[in-house]
């Protein structure tokens, strides 16, 4: 997972995206010689550059080699588990949580479709983002509006551009689907608002 992210990540941040805690902990611990970070709320970064390329290189490697597609399958589940569970909050519950969860659900937002993209097995993922899609896109798009760094537009573009590679035909209606409701609704509530307050003008 270390490997895998787009950007450094804490440990605490990481155990929100693991499939189990204390795992995350673990791992790092045993590589702490080859680590740089000061405590778990640190963003974690390689000692040297070149020991990424070292351990992503099956040539060089050898038995140590690392795939960083398995550590993107992982991420993957993980930002879309994370986003999951916290789309059902609200915007002030989020924003009054812990920092480390603020900050996966930041990073999950921005990088859930990136992971999916390059991940090892892409036919795995097909149930989990179909169930996102239906049950949890919508409002991840809307919530995703209040939070700093979060552009839902452009989320969006990677979303349907993601839903037309290898996906199943069913996410890709899904998506479709649910990002049109999402973009058209407020523009239906806007028309109403406007017609609503031209009618008031007008009566009174």
């Amino acid at each position: 997972m270390i490997l895998a992210t787009r950007e450094p990540l804490s440990i605490a941040e990481l155990e929100q995206l693991s499939p189990k805690l204390g795992i995350v902990e673990g791992v790092v611990s045993r590589l702490e010689a080859l680590l740089l970070y000061k405590d778990r709320e640190d963003p974690i970064r390689l000692l040297h550059a070149t020991f990424r390329e070292f351990l992503t290189s099956r040539e060089k490697a050898g038995n140590f080699f690392i795939q960083p597609e398995h550590g993107n399958q992982t991420l993957a589940l993980g930002c879309l588990s994370l986003i999951s569970r916290y789309s059902s909050k609200d915007n002030y519950t989020l924003r009054k949580g812990d920092d480390s969860i603020q900050r996966a659900y930041v990073y999950s937002s921005v990088s859930w479709v990136y992971h999916c993209s390059i991940s090892y097995r892409k036919l795995a993922l097909n149930g989990p983002i179909l169930e996102f899609a239906h049950s949890r896109l919508q409002t991840w798009a809307i919530l995703a509006d209040f939070w700093e760094r979060l552009d839902t537009q452009s989320c969006f573009r990677e979303v349907l551009v993601f839903s037309r590679q290898n996906m199943s035909p069913k996410i890709t209606e899904a998506i479709v689907s649910r990002s049109l409701e999402t973009i058209v609704r407020p523009l239906v509530m806007l028309f109403l608002e406007l017609k609503l307050n031209k009618v008031t003008c007008f009566d009174s």
